[in-house]
């Protein structure tokens, strides 16, 4: 019976990798549907993320109320106030500064500077020329958007159904997430007891992940946000609120997150000279050591134990299958199918030993 199973099992591996190689070669076929798929999957996975941040409040409400659906409401309610609070303030400040530094975006300041560095990388690298065309790219790019605004506007309303099915994948998540784990448990193994019970760990042990994974993210987030808004004033960096949006949303992927938001602060800062760029690296460097050493371990501890080299090759690597969108699932969905692997393969082996 248990060898059985083990065929069984490994029959269903083999079909789903038969599976995927037909669907490469099928894929212009099947294209249509994939892109359905795709688009329903990215509101459903912001919605997801929503649901993990605003399911503490829930929980907070309800155990003062002790009424689910008035702790949903409140708890969707506050999240369309503060929707509504960074749609109207924190877009038009981050709008207003992106304009004007596309506007302002200019590297000569650095190619006139005095500054020793300067001089002496310009000795073996012709740094005016890289400049020249670092501008000239901006600005191609810049009336190649402008172009394509009419394609931009055409597709308003599917940005718009996009931003509703987040709304809807969030609210139905707050209000029957009962019901949908409720549901989920009727695909569990409804004839071994101990299986069942195994299972429902791996189930909470996923729920478990994907909360501290979202929820902790946020906060290290928003801590980080703080302290390079805080830095880039000290140092004097124009567009400060805008770069520390910026740094904000890459930070909530780990490790390679805070790299990727100081680049946009290191290319404003050539344009004013060399000793910016080094306070704004210092700036960086500081806060990454505060986030490595105090914020993560406080935020996270040992929960989600994870090797920075694996994040950075499951992060390239679903941004190349799954583009932007995979900078978010990559590190939940590596988590999520590392606890899954390791109850089917300590399943495999049980069952192989009996």
């Amino acid at each position: 019976m248990n060898q059985s199973r083990i065929t069984r099992y490994l029959v269903n591996i083999v079909l789903v990798l038969l599976a995927f190689i037909l669907l490469t070669f099928l894929y212009d076929t099947f294209y249509p549907i994939a892109s359905v798929f795709f688009y329903l999957l990215v509101p459903i996975i912001f919605g997801i993320y929503l649901y993990y941040a605003f399911r503490p409040i829930k929980l907070w409400i309800f155990s003062k109320t002790g009424k689910e659906g008035l702790a949903a409401l409140l708890a969707v309610t506050l999240f369309f106030i503060i929707f509504g609070f960074l749609l109207f303030f924190v877009v038009k400040i981050v709008y207003e500064q992106a304009l004007q530094l596309a506007i302002n975006l200019d590297f000569s300041a650095i190619s006139e500077s005095d500054f020793a560095l300067y001089e002496l990388i310009d000795r073996y690298l012709p740094t005016e020329n890289i400049f020249d065309n670092a501008v000239a790219w901006v600005q191609e790019k810049a009336i190649n958007f402008s172009r394509r605004l009419p394609d931009l506007f055409s597709s308003v309303g599917s940005i718009g159904s996009q931003i509703l099915l987040i709304f809807l994948s969030f609210a139905y998540l707050m209000k029957d997430d009962a019901l949908i784990k409720k549901g989920l448990n009727g695909f569990l193994d409804k004839e071994d007891k101990k299986e069942r019970l195994e299972q429902k760990e791996v189930a909470r042990q996923i729920d478990d992940t994907l909360a501290t994974y979202i929820n902790g993210q946020i906060t290290i987030a928003l801590i980080l946000g703080m302290l390079m808004f805080i830095g880039y004033l000290v140092i004097g960096i124009p567009y400060a609120f805008l770069l520390t949006i910026i740094a904000l949303v890459t930070n909530l992927t780990p490790f390679v997150g805070p790299i990727i938001g100081t680049v946009p602060a290191v290319i404003v800062a050539l344009t004013i000279s060399f000793p910016m760029v080094l306070k704004t690296l210092v700036i960086a460097i500081v806060i990454q050591q505060i986030e490595s050493n105090f914020v993560t371990p406080y935020v996270m501890g040992s929960k989600l134990p994870i090797h920075p080299f694996t994040v950075i090759v499951v992060v390239l690597v679903s941004i190349n299958l799954f583009g932007v969108i995979g900078v978010l699932i990559a590190t939940p969905f590596y988590l999520c199918l590392k606890i899954i692997v390791t109850y089917v393969v300590h399943r495999i082996e049980r069952n192989s030993l009996s």
